[in-house]
């Protein structure tokens, strides 16, 4: 929701009182949109995620984290129709608003991966350490 918040604010414009109505169901159904693609995403993770993210972690923080990042990938390819089974996000383009919302996305995947490798190192120096008080 980082893009949707980010892109959004900037972009807004006074809507017609005729059109709210219209607007608003929009939005409603944008809604809807989004949040079966994030649950899609948590049922069947497409292989551009485990690319980009790793495997759907066992920790449940991590999980969240993993989770939180591959909604908001789904909603940018949904957003620009993006196709490409291999890569999450696709290329940076030269449209600027598609533009901004890969960077922010870009960044989004880079925090998280840092943030789930910061855990599996943590995961396997423990079980060094398990290992090797138990041997």
């Amino acid at each position: 929701m980082q893009v949707r918040r980010q892109l959004g604010q900037r972009h807004i414009r006074p809507v017609a009182p005729q059109h709210r109505a219209r607007l608003s169901a929009i939005q409603d159904e944008l809604s809807r949109r989004r949040a079966r693609v994030g649950r899609a995403v948590d049922v069947e993770p497409p292989r551009y995620l485990a690319a980009e993210l790793g495997p759907v972690p066992e920790r449940l923080s991590e999980r969240r984290v993993w989770q939180r990042t591959a909604r908001r990938i789904a909603i940018y390819r949904e957003d620009f129709a993006v196709t490409d089974p291999d890569r999450a996000i696709g290329a940076e383009t030269r449209d600027l608003r598609q533009r901004e919302a890969w960077r922010i996305t870009r960044g989004d995947i880079d925090e998280t991966q840092t943030q789930l490798q910061a855990g599996r190192r943590i995961d396997r120096v423990r079980s060094r350490d398990i290992e090797r008080d138990l041997g």
